[in-house]
């Protein structure tokens, strides 16, 4: 966008003035054009993604060098440069009330002043974007030697973890009765783990997914808890056949596939996110709503199931019983969807 930029005012002109295409004498002097308003608009965007970009993630150099530049960008818009071509002696804004082309800012603060802020927001976002070429060129280098070094692959204790990243490799805490898997602090790049575990051993699971994908199969086990957080994520749980006694879904602006087969209680908590629960057609359900603001489910078409105040229920057949309570924002629950929860 920065780039066609100046292309589009060069020739967007051209269909205001008429005569031959002619550059000014830079892209600021375009406030001053009958490209005013594109100038503004296309430069407020380019703000708006700078301060967007990797929004959240503060320990980062980079969140905090695009933050600058789009307040540098932002103050450059609202600063205007002086008119261009002003011969000695003409009038400056501020100096006669109302004088054309001139800004409000102009005209409150004076042409000259407010034309020195506008040079020190372009200085502050021209650095700001060196900077980030810098750290992105020494962080490249970085992940290049470790490149170098390969897959991790760790075994101990009856579980293994192969972990593929270009980034500093995760960090792995064991002791007799736990293991604590975390991605390095300050990484931005993919990471590939696969993690197996002693099914005979396993009493409780938690996860955490930002930005990311997890598969989880605990087909068979025996849970007294299962805890998924996914936060702009792709989650999938495959339960088949497990008893967990507690399971515990928080979706934020993400996607949760659940397939369960065994007794237990389900929370699911959704905001801005789509969960899909498959069931086996012999479980006995009860699904509790608690409504919210635009959640969406499907249960009035799920064949079998009747509703009693905020609960739905559906009879067994000799099947697990399951007990899920819901709740959810701006969000989506499918039961049994016909594509299945795979």
């Amino acid at each position: 966008m920065g780039v066609l930029l100046p292309i589009v005012f060069i020739v967007g002109e051209r269909f205001f003035v008429r005569g031959p295409v002619a550059a000014r004498g830079s892209i600021s002097a375009y406030y001053h054009s009958s490209m005013r308003d594109l100038f503004v608009g296309g430069l407020t965007v380019i703000a708006f993604m700078l301060a967007t970009y990797l929004a959240g993630q503060i320990s980062r150099p980079d969140y905090w060098l695009s933050s600058l530049a789009a307040i540098g960008l932002m103050t450059l818009v609202v600063f205007p440069t002086g008119r261009p071509g002003l011969a000695d002696g003409v009038p400056r804004c501020g100096d006669v009330p109302d004088l054309p082309g001139c800004s409000a800012m102009q005209d409150r603060f004076g042409e000259t002043t407010v034309a020195t802020v506008h040079f020190t927001g372009a200085a502050v976002f021209i650095v700001s974007l060196a900077l980030i070429s810098f750290y992105w060129a020494r962080r490249e280098q970085a992940h290049a030697l470790r490149d170098q070094a390969g897959p991790l692959t760790t075994s101990l204790g009856g579980w293994s973890l192969d972990a593929r990243t270009r980034d500093a490799a995760p960090a792995v805490s064991a002791t007799g009765t736990s293991l604590r898997i975390e991605s390095p602090e300050n990484t931005a790049r993919r990471q590939e783990w696969t993690l197996f575990l002693p099914r005979e051993d396993l009493r409780s699971i938690s996860v955490e997914a930002n930005a990311g994908a997890a598969d989880l199969d605990v087909t068979g086990a025996l849970l007294q808890s299962l805890s998924i957080q996914a936060n702009a994520a792709d989650t999938r749980i495959i339960a088949a056949d497990a008893d967990i006694a507690s399971m515990d879904i928080q979706a934020n602006a993400a996607r949760s596939r659940i397939t369960a087969g065994g007794d237990g209680a389900i929370l699911i908590e959704a905001n801005a996110s789509s969960v899909e629960l498959c069931v086996p057609p012999t479980a006995s359900l009860a699904i509790t709503v608690k409504d919210g603001v635009g959640l969406v489910t499907n249960l009035d078409e799920v064949p079998g199931m009747t509703q009693g105040g905020d609960t739905w229920q559906r009879a067994g057949t000799g099947g697990p019983s399951i007990v899920v309570q819901l709740e959810g924002n701006l969000s989506t629950f499918t039961l049994d969807p016909e594509e299945g929860c795979a």
